[in-house]
């Protein structure tokens, strides 16, 4: 029979919730409604990634822009850096580094707390002592690999109240370009289901220009099925997986299709989906004043570091994972230097959120600048009172933003043996103890796929053949609260189109 005929829920006959429990002895409904929901619960989660820009990686001359993290005497001055300027070499990360109106420190908890994850991921960690302490605190686990020769690395933290690790982590240090990047993993496990979660964050090298990422993901791509492999060895199945990585790669990237060939984005359905200008990195274009790299004895000369407004943050997952909230990613239209902007209106204020502090530049770059090169009393112009969108500022400790999605895992419901009774549903046929009424008509078993199809049909109330989630809550009302209708929904929804098929349905149903 289909699953919610069984439970009395479908149709123009389906009971309410009294009648169901009028009808039936309470324990009984009890068990049938803890089954349904039981068999949509999961291993549910949130998995959050964050490139943190670490404590001493925010030096003052790519990031003297973020005025909130420096010295108050910087705030209406030192637009842009030079070694007569005194910056600070970092932007301020605590209170025991000077004064400043904020500090990076305290922004970055801020926004970690806010994600309220079960599984985080940080890059750029530099850190990570002072954030096991911290985050200790706040009830997670943690390990840490740091990159070869470096204080920076990638850290795995996951709540201890949710998750245990099973044997050590393991890093990986990608081939090309030599000891430079790496990945760590760590498998876990639900403390409640007992589920697998094999766990992996990566940062890949900077520059998109070199290609290395392609490779690098390449060997992710191998430790993920040397680990996933070695674990079924052992247990018998598979692990669910996770990545969570900066790839400094575009969505289409070779990269990202490598990943994405085994692996689902939790930010988008595929590569052309993410909508335009939407960012996961924010900044602006920087000028500073100093000696060529390397050439600290030259003569200092003007230097134009192009801005970032691109996504490369991602969480990846495998398909035996489903989505219950995908990654939310911002997005605006991208600045075009070129041409004078429009004034500020007062309705801009959601700019404000990713406003770095200072004017923006008329054009990238900016006239003039080969004319004056060499001339410390230039400044590259502005256009005052229009704003130089860019992160840090005193909303966002980082270049990146954090990003976070929450997954399940997928269960896959065992048939009914042969000649094995359903203690419950023969509850149902031939009626409950102290006399109560049996089943209602209509829910007899046996009646194979003309059962699931009649179940579609009274579900599918517009006749599109297709069940949205408003047509489940309409049926549902009062048995499965929405995560649960959403989370039953996502199963079925095998394409990821958002509607279930007559054939998800009658797919679904004949698997429990």
């Amino acid at each position: 029979m289909g699953f919610c005929t069984a439970l009395g829920l479908a149709g123009a006959g389906a009971l309410s919730q009294d009648q169901l429990f009028n009808r039936y002895p309470q324990p009984l409904v009890s068990q049938l409604v803890e089954r349904a929901m039981a068999q949509q619960k999961a291993l549910s989660f949130r998995v959050g990634h964050f490139n943190i820009l670490g404590k001493k990686m925010a030096g003052t001359k790519w990031f003297h822009y973020a005025r909130d993290f420096l010295p108050a005497s910087f705030a209406s001055n030192h637009w842009d850096w030079s070694r007569a300027g005194h910056f600070p070499r970092s932007l301020l990360w605590s209170r025991e580094e000077g004064q400043s109106r904020f500090y990076r420190l305290e922004v970055l908890l801020k926004e970690i707390r806010s994600l309220s994850a079960d599984v985080l991921c940080l890059v750029e960690l530099d850190c990570f002592e002072e954030f096991q302490q911290i985050l200790g605190a706040d009830g997670y686990d943690a390990v840490f690999q740091p990159r070869p020769g470096k204080h920076d690395g990638c850290g795995i933290f996951w709540r201890r109240e949710v998750f245990e690790s099973v044997g050590p982590c393991r890093a990986l240090i990608y081939a090309l370009p030599a000891n430079d990047r790496i990945a760590v993993a760590q498998l876990l496990v639900h403390r409640l289901s007992r589920d697998a979660l094999l766990v992996l964050s990566s940062h890949l090298h900077w520059d998109q220009a070199l290609g290395y990422q392609a490779s690098e993901a390449q060997e992710l791509v191998g430790l993920i099925e040397d680990m996933s492999v070695e674990h079924e060895a052992s247990s018998g199945s598979r692990p669910a997986v996770v990545v969570c990585s900066d790839l400094n790669s575009l969505p289409g990237s070779e990269a990202y299709r490598i990943l994405t060939r085994s692996l689902k984005d939790a930010g988008s359905a595929d590569s052309q989906s993410y909508v335009e200008g939407a960012f996961t990195t924010l900044k602006p274009d920087v000028y500073y004043f100093a000696p060529p790299r390397g050439q600290y004895d030259a003569q200092d000369q003007w230097h134009w570091q192009e801005g970032r407004h691109e996504v490369i943050d991602y969480i990846f997952y495998s398909p035996d994972l489903g989505l219950l909230k995908p990654i939310t990613i911002p997005h605006m239209k991208k600045e075009d230097a070129s041409e004078p902007p429009a004034k500020r209106q007062k309705g801009e204020k959601g700019l404000y959120g990713y406003w770095s502090g200072g004017w923006r530049f008329p054009a990238s770059p900016v006239p003039q600048l080969e004319e004056h090169l060499m001339d410390p009393y230039w400044r590259p112009p502005r256009r005052s009172g229009e704003l130089q969108l860019g992160i840090p500022n005193r909303l966002h400790g980082s270049d990146h933003l954090p990003v976070v999605c929450e997954s399940h895992r997928r269960r896959k419901f065992r048939r009914a043996e042969p000649n094995k009774p359903d203690r419950l549903g023969s509850a149902l046929e031939n009626g409950a103890a102290g006399g109560k009424a049996a089943a209602p008509p209509g829910t007899e078993l046996g009646s194979g796929e003309e059962e699931y199809k009649r179940d579609f049909a009274e579900f599918d109330i517009n006749k599109d053949n297709q069940i949205d989630f408003q047509e489940f809550r309409i049926h549902l009302r009062g048995e499965l609260d929405e995560i649960h209708l959403r989370r039953m929904l996502t199963d079925m929804d095998k394409d990821q189109s958002g509607t279930i098929s007559m054939d998800e349905y009658i797919s679904y149903a004949l698997a429990m």
